[in-house]
């Protein structure tokens, strides 16, 4: 929601003071990184994960996330066609099925792709690396901090998990301490030494942003059966799909609702149609193609011997 209000806000040609509000949405990238550091090695560890499933592993990764995926594209696609606006080269999009834009210097068809990118690196690294961070605690924060630091010795650009893997390495040690028989004391020593990492690497925003989500996992407990939780529980279920469409069919709801008498005079209530058309059609997009394919991942088993 960060995200989606951050871009609406920005980028559908409102006042410069609609903005003011969201101008740190972007935040919630670097949130998302440190939940994923932080929900895929507990998934790993939930099922008994071995270094033998990692082909397994990866096929339930690309079964959960492709098709809706997949769906996004041609949503933009169709809207491209639509509002005429300039055609993302033929290769680009053949290219973004890779995650390989960033690499090869292509534009992804929609801004917040990128991330997905990243996400998909991390697959293969924690797939890979999750006995060493299980194994023992020493030497899951030797590779954590091995890896934050080649984004200072590899000049990493923001295509390449290097660049980002001190959040992810939040989420890691935070799966550590909840899990494994981290001491208090090391971890947060652990999280000190990342943090200032981060607040060098990339700013204070972003290391605050890191340090809410690491606090919000750790101690954030909440009764489910209110109805605000129930909302948060809503979005979250249906998040990957608004973040996947909120950039082309938000900004189109925004601009469409400048049409609309009173609405188009405030740019806060013009944003807020975008974000309530972002959630409808991600609830659509939830229901038709990502609940399916996260339903079959879920029932992909790693093979067991016995």
């Amino acid at each position: 929601m960060m995200v989606a209000i951050f871009h609406l806000a920005r980028s559908s040609g409102l006042p410069y003071k609609t903005f003011d509000y969201a101008c740190y949405g972007w935040t919630g990238v670097q949130i998302f990184f440190v939940i994923s550091g932080f929900i895929l090695p507990y998934s790993l560890y939930k099922t008994g994960f071995e270094i033998r499933d990692f082909g397994v592993f990866i096929l339930k990764r690309i079964i959960r996330v492709y098709p809706a995926y997949i769906a996004a594209i041609l949503i933009g696609v169709v809207l491209t066609f639509i509002t005429h606006r300039e055609n993302i080269p033929t290769m680009a999009l053949f290219s973004q099925l890779l995650f390989v834009n960033d690499i090869l210097g292509s534009p992804y068809s929609s801004v917040v792709f990128w991330t997905l990118a990243i996400e998909i690196q991390f697959y293969l690294v924690v797939g890979l690396l999750y006995p060493f961070f299980i194994k023992s605690n020493t030497m899951a924060i030797i590779l954590v901090f091995a890896l934050s630091l080649a984004a200072f010795l590899m000049k990493a650009n923001n295509g390449l998990i290097f660049e980002w893997f001190p959040f992810f390495g939040i989420g890691i040690l935070a799966f550590n301490k909840m899990f494994t028989n981290l001491t208090g004391h090391v971890f947060w020593l652990a999280m000190a030494n990342l943090i200032i990492i981060v607040v060098i690497a990339h700013g204070i925003p972003h290391a605050i942003a890191a340090l809410f989500a690491v606090l919000f996992i750790l101690y954030g407990a909440f009764k489910k059966e209110t109805p605000v939780i129930k909302a948060f529980l809503f979005l979250g279920t249906i998040s990957y799909s608004l973040y996947l469409i909120h950039w082309d069919l938000g900004r189109a709801a925004v601009r469409l609702s400048r049409y609309i008498p009173l609405i188009n005079q405030v740019g806060f209530l013009q944003v807020t149609v975008g974000i309530m058309a972002s959630v409808f059609f991600a609830w659509l997009l939830y229901i038709s193609v990502e609940k399916g394919s996260a339903s079959i991942s879920v029932n992909i088993k790693y093979k067991r011997k016995g």
